[in-house]
């Protein structure tokens, strides 16, 4: 459900950064924004999804138009941000 919000919201030309777990618990990977986990890049429909290493990659992320996905399980880094 969570990325089906993310991908209206990008569609919608809002700025958005998703968390995810380091081992997600998604069931239907292939639609999931937590598939780029593993992959580190992926797309679906015309949302493409990036994994970034820190805060730091996710205004470049942006501006290649895509949803940054950052690790953070515990939320550590988006609070530092």
């Amino acid at each position: 459900m969570a990325s089906g919000v993310a991908h209206r919201l990008h569609g919608a030309h809002f700025r958005i950064c998703m968390t995810e777990l380091s081992q997600p618990l998604a069931v239907r990977r292939e639609v999931c924004f937590c598939e780029a986990v593993y992959d580190g890049r992926r797309k679906w429909r015309e949302s493409g999804r990036k994994k970034v290493s820190g805060p730091g990659g996710i205004a470049p992320a942006w501006k290649e138009g895509v949803i940054p996905l950052l690790v953070d399980p515990d939320g550590q880094e988006t609070r530092r941000s």
